[in-house]
């Protein structure tokens, strides 16, 4: 079984400041997303997303990104998120954002097409190697 397997499979703990998961391969836990990341997201979202944008964003995680993202007004904001433990957190925090669109599945799955900005920042993630290809289709 792959690291992204594994992961997909586990149960993720959630405190404030970070999410993380046991690695059955080294029986240690793991971060997977941490609090202190949020000055790095802020910055990410200002650089890349203008009013008006059409979003997608690869990855949820804790929301910080998505909640920059939507500080800066998108036209539309899909987010892609495929693990168990976070689709819930995710849908809970879209539920009052009518421009926000759910793809609960791999990003490498979403059909859709003209996006102004792609931005990732998945975990374990098997498929990253195609993400140039991706972009350059979308």
């Amino acid at each position: 079984m792959t690291l992204q397997e594994e992961y997909q499979k586990s149960d993720l703990k959630f405190d404030r400041e970070k999410i993380i998961w046991k690695n059955p391969f080294r029986g240690q836990y793991w971060q997977v997303m941490m609090r202190w990341e949020t000055p790095i997201m802020h910055k990410i979202a200002e650089l890349c997303v203008n009013e008006g944008d059409n979003v997608l964003e690869c990855g949820f995680g804790m929301g910080i990104l998505s909640d920059a993202i939507q500080a800066r007004k998108p036209a539309s904001h899909t987010i892609c998120e495929n693990h168990k433990d976070i689709i819930p957190r995710l849908r809970s925090w879209a539920k009052d954002k009518s421009n926000v669109i759910l793809h609960e599945d791999k990003w490498i799955n979403v059909k859709d097409s003209g996006y102004s900005v792609i931005l990732i920042d998945t975990y374990a993630d098997d498929d990253l190697p195609k993400f140039k290809q991706f972009c350059e289709a979308k």
